[in-house]
């Protein structure tokens, strides 16, 4: 059912409730299922590997095709957007894949671990409806004053540095205290 609502708000966003969120938990739990139920497939890495650079040069090639549509129809037009959303079935495959594939990689690295367990908190900082409306904006307008719309890969790269930075650093401030309390108290709940 998770992935008959991807892709049914693939399709039109105004067809059944949407939210970011519910699609970040169901594209989460479909790789949790894979992981657990489908276990032999998922390890396999030439499956995987090829899997995803099948989405990958469908999901490029749609691009391609919209983006030439749009240029000659008027119709077509404003649909580029559409393809970018993270409830397209094309990248939810490459994010299965590409999970299976680095799944199977043995990182040793506490840092690298440590960050990866931040994912979801990092995700709901920086997706944060009021943090989009009202601060986003505003950093955007403060660093395209300073550095004109001439250097605005420069203002992509920085602003994306500096919201992830902020986004680590309150995820990990969030995990150091309150997510450790609320985890202590379940722990003595379920004991």
């Amino acid at each position: 059912t998770g992935m008959a609502y991807c892709l049914i708000t693939y399709i039109s966003e105004y067809l059944m409730f949407y939210s970011k969120l519910i699609i970040v938990v169901i594209i989460y739990m479909t790789v949790c299922y894979v992981r657990k139920y489908m276990g032999n497939i998922a390890d396999r890495k030439r499956m995987n590997a090829t899997l995803f650079l099948t989405a990958l040069t469908l999901n490029i090639s749609i691009i391609l095709l919209i983006n030439a549509a749009g240029s000659r129809y008027k119709l077509a037009d404003g649909l580029l957007m559409h393809s970018n959303v993270i409830q397209n079935p094309f990248i939810i495959l490459m994010s299965i894949t590409s999970f299976n594939l680095f799944r199977l990689l043995r990182i040793r690295s506490r840092i690298i671990n440590y960050l990866s367990s931040l994912t979801l908190f990092i995700y709901l900082i920086h997706e944060n409806i009021l943090f989009r409306t009202y601060s986003k904006p505003a950093i955007w307008n403060i660093l395209l004053a300073k550095y004109g719309y001439g250097n605005i890969l420069i203002c992509s790269l920085l602003f994306a540095f500096v919201l992830f930075i902020s986004s680590v650093i309150l995820s990990a401030l969030y995990d150091i205290s309150f997510n450790r309390l609320v985890g202590n108290l379940a722990d003595k709940i379920s004991s």
